[in-house]
Parts: C-alpha cells; structure tokens; sequence
C-alpha cells in the first residue's frame, strides 16, 4: 500500500516559502519537500504552476495551491 503525500515545492531562502514550511509543520501536515534550484525549475513543478514561483503545494487529490 502506498501513501499519497502532498509536495510543496520549496525554495531554501525564500522567506514565503519558509512560511509555508512552517505552517505545513505547525498544520501536522505530511508533505513531500522538494527543494527547487531557480535556475533549473523542475518540469513537473511549472506544469501545475506555470508562473514558476515558490512555494507551491499540490494537494495529493490534484489540487494546486500557488501563492506568492
């Protein structure tokens, strides 16, 4: 059986995105970090969110959370 987890995708210095880290520990919310190089943007993050900023969550239903 395997578990689905969110994914935030995470900048290490971004201060939105230390806040969004933070509020997924404070939430107890399980999520899948994967920290992103500006410089190289992974694929499968700009095709949920196509400005290319962090920090973005996808829910593991699909749904997609991009604020900045």
């Amino acid at each position: 059986m395997t578990t689905s987890l969110h994914r935030l995708y995470s900048f290490r210095r971004c201060p939105y995105a230390m806040r969004a880290r933070l509020g997924t520990l404070f939430a107890e919310l399980k999520v899948e970090l994967r920290e992103v190089i500006l410089k190289n943007k992974p694929a499968q993050m700009l095709a949920i969110s196509p400005k290319g900023t962090v920090p973005v969550l996808q829910l593991f239903d699909g749904t997609v959370i991009e604020e900045s």
